[in-house]
């Protein structure tokens, strides 16, 4: 198994997302002006220091996440740590809600989604509209309950940056 570590994004990673981005065919305007105050990033990395994923968001009213595996890493824990560790950036800059829009046909990642904590918030013809509250308490959000953050697989919290997850 891949040991996995997440760091906050540096400049030098931009050319990594700019290459996500473009393998999620999400719009231009993800990465236009990257980044701005405010705005968040983690990286994934395997052994060698190579990229294999990244979370980030938009600092806006209700942040946007695109989220992100090289496919030769997926489904061995990499989107669940780079979405906790973007999840803990996000609180401790005082954003209490992510939003995340994600294609019904992508199941993987909606299993994902909800899995870290999302919860939906709408469906719009072929998409999900998903929130996720990253505080520790309850809140009300877009009309919807949102319970308090929920914690990693074992229940300890989510994993440690660094180091693999649980």
């Amino acid at each position: 198994m891949t040991t996995i570590n997440v760091r906050d994004s540096v400049p030098e990673d931009t050319a990594y997302l700019v290459e996500l981005r473009q393998q999620l065919r999400a719009a231009d305007w993800w990465l236009e002006g990257w980044p701005r105050e405010g705005d968040i990033a983690v990286i994934a990395t395997n052994e060698e220091g190579d990229c294999i994923g990244a979370a980030w968001c938009r600092r806006e009213s209700l942040p946007r996440v695109i989220a992100g595996v090289s496919e030769a890493y997926r489904r061995q824990g990499v989107g669940e740590a780079i979405l906790y560790a973007l999840a803990d950036r996000a609180a401790a800059l005082g954003v209490s809600v992510l939003h995340a829009t994600i294609w019904n046909s992508n199941a993987a990642a909606l299993g994902l989604a909800l899995k870290v904590g999302f919860v939906e918030h709408s469906q719009v013809a072929d998409r999900t509209e998903l929130l996720w509250n990253v505080s520790d308490v309850v809140i009300q959000a877009e009309g919807l309950t949102l319970p308090r953050r929920a914690r990693g697989v074992d229940g300890q919290g989510p994993p440690a940056l660094g180091g693999q997850p649980a």
